[in-house]
């Protein structure tokens, strides 16, 4: 596991949860980083189908997301954040070209900086 790569992960849904709601959902994430040992902890951002709106305005558009070997136009979304457990049998679903991951890197540095 890498930064820059993509894989199929569980993420819980955001608060508040509506009755008869599913708590999350298997979804792409972007590995953001990982630990120095690469072997503890990786922090991985969510990716989403949909675009940046008043109530999630921090989502950057993947725009070569078809090398990235996703679906459709995709978005990371610098507020939905989650460290995971590093898995040696996982295999990624696609990893971002250089100029989205950087991309997306600044606009995180940002976004963390206020």
């Amino acid at each position: 596991m890498k930064p820059g790569e993509i894989y199929d992960l569980y993420f819980p849904f955001k608060t508040p949860i509506k009755p008869g709601q599913e708590m999350g959902k298997i979804r792409p994430a972007l590995i953001l980083a990982v630990s120095s040992s690469g072997t503890a902890l990786a922090l991985s951002l969510k990716i989403t189908g949909t675009g940046p709106t008043s109530e999630y305005p921090y989502r950057i558009p993947i725009f070569f997301w078809r090398d990235a070997n996703l679906d459709k136009p995709s978005y990371v979304e610098l507020d939905t954040e989650m460290p995971i457990r590093i898995i040696s049998r996982q295999y990624p679903r696609g990893e971002l070209k250089p100029a989205d991951f950087n991309n997306v890197l600044k606009e995180y540095r940002k976004y963390k900086l206020g």
